[in-house]
């Protein structure tokens, strides 16, 4: 079997998940918005996102990124997800400059907003459902121009101390808050990207990835992910590569132009 890299870039459209990877686990999608271009948006294993409004394309540290000017129908999305599982994690890609406006939203799920990741005061962001009274907000200000990587997970078992509920940034938990509400977080609806789900709080972002995962990731998975976070690809050579017989559901594959140096 050949070297193997993880990426440390985002992988081009038509890039597979590697389902060895625990990190893969119950990934229910993923949209690395690598396309910079056209409509629908590429998802890989679950649905495109359906553009609406104008789209804008930017570059970002991690290749091209969904972005939105902050006015109506700037960069909104639509798409079907999440199926409904004990679990969820959501993770985004994102960035935003200062001086954001208070309840615009980042990613909203459901068009009544089952949950929501939203610009909170003081440009934090701020992770909550309407059906409690609590949210779970980072710990400082964020929209800072800089691109951090966002983790809103719910677990439908607490924990000990009954918490189930938590934000984490760049790897980082925030605060863990008790949703108490009966309606679950993880039933089948829209994602709104940008934008609450019965239109407008358009929220001037922009998205260089997206993660839906139908279980609740540990802390330790959530940090190796806010590091590497293509990980989850299958990696590839330079160049041209060749499928070679497989072991168990994992292929092996070598790359045409370096077979002599890696041996038969």
């Amino acid at each position: 079997m050949g070297l193997w890299y993880p990426w440390t870039s985002k992988p081009p459209p038509g890039t597979r998940i590697d389902w060895s990877n625990p990190l893969s686990q119950y990934l229910g999608a993923a949209w690395p918005f690598s396309e910079g271009s056209g409509n629908p948006v590429d998802c890989v294993n679950g649905v495109p996102f359906t553009l609406s409004g104008t789209t804008i394309w930017r570059s970002s540290p991690y290749g091209w990124a969904l972005a939105s000017d902050g006015s109506t129908g700037c960069g909104v999305a639509t798409v079907q997800a999440i199926n409904g599982q004990p679990g969820l994690t959501v993770c985004m890609l994102w960035s935003a400059p200062s001086g954001q406006t208070n309840g615009h939203r980042i990613l909203e799920h459901g068009a009544n907003t089952d949950w929501v990741l939203e610009i909170g005061a003081g440009d934090t962001v701020v992770y909550y459902s309407p059906g409690t009274s609590t949210s779970d907000q980072s710990n400082s200000a964020i929209c800072d121009g800089n691109w951090h990587v966002l983790h809103a997970t719910y677990y439908s078992i607490p924990t000990a101390d009954g918490y189930n509920v938590a934000l984490y940034v760049d790897g980082v938990v925030q605060t863990w808050y008790a949703y108490t509400s009966s309606t679950t977080l993880t039933t089948q609806d829209n994602l709104y990207l940008f934008a609450y789900g019965g239109g407008g709080y358009i929220s001037q972002s922009s998205a260089a990835g997206l993660f839906v995962w139908n279980r609740a990731l540990t802390s330790a998975e959530i940090s190796t992910h806010a590091a590497t976070p293509w990980s989850i690809f299958l990696p590839q050579y330079p160049g041209a590569y060749l499928r070679l017989a497989s072991s168990g559901n994992v292929p092996t594959y070598r790359n045409f132009t370096t077979l002599g140096a890696l041996g038969n």
